[in-house]
């Protein structure tokens, strides 16, 4: 299992993550990144609303959101390459599929998409869902290239565990835990025990950080589940590790009743 966080962003979390504290519908802080090379342009896919063309609405390569981080903190020859990349992957053959995959919906549907809510409804939801996969693998393997070692944020990606009030915990593939409010996964619709959720934070100042919450994936769940055994740990545990979501994101069996009967003779 590798929980990657979810591989396209939309342009306000680029103003977020570029100008903490702005106002995230501003125009400048984008044209600030566009002009200097610090972000892409975007792809923008043709909409339809009940038959009708509806504009566009433009998605991005989540490499952006890494690059205006750069730009940020300074280091602006790094920020251009990274966007450079982004570029590379939105002019991708898997780029172009997932634009065609797109192409059609609702406005609603694809900026959801772009937030990392996939619609059920959509006719060819399960290659959607191996697009995206397949853009979240090459989006990692250059978030944990060697030139950008200096530079990676403090991320982290997992799975809700457990939901406790107003708390989430998020358990890591290597088991690591710890504990985030639950408003900031619910601000990405990711709350529910089994929610793969990414956690990005960085340091603004000597008493302040950044932290931002993304949508994740896990980008190698490709084959069934097997079925679930609940004798097969102990009771009492208090949370689930991946292997348990695993097993019970599968179709459960109809259950068996045995009903006693009582038999003269």
């Amino acid at each position: 299992m590798q929980i990657s966080p979810w591989p396209l962003v939309p342009r306000e979390l680029l103003v977020r993550v570029f100008r903490p504290g702005e106002e995230v519908t501003s125009e400048a802080p984008f044209r600030t990144l566009r002009r200097h090379a610090w972000a892409t342009a975007g792809v923008r896919i043709a909409t339809r609303t009940s038959g009708r063309a509806a504009g566009q609405v433009t998605i991005f390569s989540a490499l952006n959101l890494e690059a205006a981080r750069l730009a940020r903190l300074g280091a602006l020859p790094a920020a251009t390459r990274l966007a450079k990349q982004a570029a590379s992957i939105e002019t991708s053959r898997d780029f172009v599929a997932l634009a065609g995959l797109l192409a059609g919906l609702s406005p609603r549907v694809v900026g959801a998409v772009a937030r990392g809510v996939l619609p059920r409804e959509h006719p060819q939801a399960e290659e959607l869902w191996s697009v995206l996969r397949r853009i979240a693998r090459r989006t990692e393997k250059v978030r944990s290239s060697r030139s950008m070692r200096r530079w990676r944020a403090e991320l982290v990606a997992g799975w809700i565990s457990q939901v406790s009030g107003p708390s989430l915990v998020l358990t890591t593939t290597d088991g690591e835990s710890s504990m985030i409010p639950r408003w900031l996964g619910s601000s990405v619709h990711r709350e529910q025990v089994g929610d793969e959720l990414a956690v990005l934070t960085d340091r603004l100042g000597d008493s302040s950080a950044l932290a931002v919450a993304l949508p994740a994936l896990d980008v190698d769940k490709t084959t069934a589940a097997p079925d679930f055994d609940p004798f097969a740990r102990d009771a009492r545990v208090g949370v689930l590790t991946a292997s348990d979501m695993r097993k019970i994101s599968g179709t459960a069996a109809a259950p068996r009743v045995l009903v006693p009967i009582a038999i003269e003779g």
